[in-house]
């Protein structure tokens, strides 16, 4: 029995080492998961920070693309109430010619005599709602460039106390993290105010005021058409508005509209002008042939005549605005988020479904800041990247 005891603790001596061993690799496994599972943890939390920085910055552009498109449409309201007030003054000179005509015409001449006295009455009023829509205008042109100077402010702020905030909700603990450009590295947001600039109407290289043109309606780009053709008679109504810009960069709006008949005389044709009626922000001192729906090349006598008697209401405006002559997303710098040797990095692209918000000609737009098409996206880090990261992690250690 004796020799059963001795042999049974001999065991046991033996097993003491192992089970120690077997204990320290425990251990150093759970210690190596629980660091494994924070660098997890940091790695996801730099992710979602990177990706909300580039949800962030989209929702930027897409705010500035709104205005600016807000901006072309309240010019486009300026345009229109332009047109409206030559439209109703070419109303009035005709309606009152029709009236002196039509006067020795008994049961015509009351008719044509209460039309011209109701536009003539009708036509001051018109003017003053004009004018006060147009300082209107002015006014929230005026709001929309000064938002947006706003817009690039607070979201310059609220980027880094967005991510601070997210950063909370993933860990109890405190997050340290830097948010940097690439490629440079450079602290946010220096890279980002540099590559969206203000620009206004007056150094833009007439930018703005191609889109403008592209964008106006068919009442504002020609209001030309026959109202009678028939043998030797012929009655054109032409008129149309234009925008001219000075040397300050203000855009002016020029309304012009006629009306004339037109006889024919053995082999040529003779105008004689009915209405006509022009106003806008800035004297029109020429018209070009093409010009206001080519009036001057169907009624250049009734255009001579509005030239005459054009009147000024307000004046032009300069316009400021946020945009970048040929945009492109691969030149947009992107955001890097770093805590400790975790990275991310995120930036922004323009992507227009096709299937929602389709185009009428099927092509493919590109990036620009007039359409709210854009959304932030996670990227890859580049070759360029590591190496920036790489001598930047050992410049810190020679630091310290």
């Amino acid at each position: 029995m004796s020799f059963q005891y001795a042999q049974r603790g001999s065991l046991s001596i033996w097993l003491v080492p192992l089970m120690l061993a077997l204990l320290i690799m425990l251990v150093g496994v759970l210690q190596h998961g629980q660091m494994q599972r924070q660098s997890w943890t940091r790695q996801i939390t730099v992710d979602h920070l990177a990706l909300s920085a580039g949800v962030l910055l989209a929702r930027e552009m897409n705010i500035l693309a709104m205005t600016n498109r807000a901006l072309l449409a309240n010019q486009l309201v300026v345009s229109q109430l332009i047109g409206i007030a030559s439209w109703f003054e070419m109303l009035r000179t005709s309606t009152t010619r029709t009236a002196t005509i039509s006067a020795w015409v008994p049961g015509l001449n009351a008719v044509t005599r209460q039309i011209a006295l109701i536009v003539r009455q009708s036509q001051q009023p018109v003017e003053q709602l004009v004018r006060a829509g147009i300082i209107m205008q002015k006014a929230i042109t005026t709001a929309l460039s000064s938002m947006q100077t706003l817009v690039r402010a607070s979201f310059a702020v609220m980027i880094p106390a967005t991510l601070t905030d997210i950063a909370k909700l993933h860990t109890s603990e405190p997050f340290e993290f830097d948010i940097l450009h690439s490629p440079t590295l450079l602290p946010f947001p220096l890279l980002w105010w540099s590559f969206i600039r203000p620009r206004h109407t007056g150094n833009d290289d007439s930018a703005l005021l191609t889109r403008m043109q592209a964008s106006m309606d068919p009442f504002s780009q020609h209001r030309t058409y026959s109202w009678f053709d028939f043998f030797a008679l012929k009655i054109i109504k032409t008129g149309g508005t234009e925008v001219t810009v000075d040397k300050r960069g203000r855009w002016h709006w020029q309304g012009l509209d006629t009306l004339s008949l037109h006889l024919r005389a053995f082999w040529s044709w003779q105008e004689l002008p009915w209405g006509e009626g022009a106003r806008q922000q800035q004297r029109i001192d020429k018209v070009e042939r093409d010009a206001f729906g080519k009036s001057r090349h169907y009624n250049p006598r009734a255009v001579s005549w509005a030239l005459s008697t054009q009147r000024t209401i307000q004046s032009g405006q300069r316009i400021y605005y946020f945009d970048r002559p040929q945009l492109a997303t691969e030149k947009a710098p992107s955001v890097f988020v770093r805590s400790g040797s975790a990275v991310a990095k995120a930036g922004i692209r323009f992507y227009r479904p096709q299937s929602l918000f389709a185009r009428s000609d099927n092509r493919l737009e590109k990036a620009n800041l007039f359409n709210p098409f854009w959304e932030g996206q996670l990227q890859s880090l580049t070759q360029l990247d590591r190496q920036l990261l790489l001598r930047q992690d050992a410049l810190e250690d020679n630091q310290r």
